[in-house]
């Protein structure tokens, strides 16, 4: 199980395509595999696709994005991507006297 920091969905590995892991998106409460996130070699990266309607909402989105960014090129998970706000504006970067 790889948390993916969601409460709802989890990741798992489940095969390789050309050398780079494959995932399975999995609902935490039924086990259910919704989703899968694979290497595409046609656009040279990850993609999720699913085989029938799934139905996630933006939490889930999120967490899925952030999880394909994480992989990078290698296929493996790297890092965890933080999307952060940008900090307010100061004097010095507003140009100030």
């Amino acid at each position: 199980m790889i948390d993916i920091g969601n409460a709802y969905i989890y990741a798992k590995e489940i095969y390789e395509i050309k050398g780079k892991p494959a995932y399975a998106i999995v609902n935490k409460k039924s086990g259910a595999e919704i989703a899968c996130v694979a290497w595409y070699p046609a656009w040279n990266r990850y993609v999720m696709f699913t085989d029938a309607p799934a139905v996630f909402d933006m939490g889930c989105m999120e967490s899925v994005i952030k999880f394909i960014q994480g992989l990078g090129r290698c296929g493996y998970v790297t890092e965890r991507v933080v999307v952060k706000k940008p900090a307010p504006p100061t004097a010095s970067t507003e140009g100030g006297r």
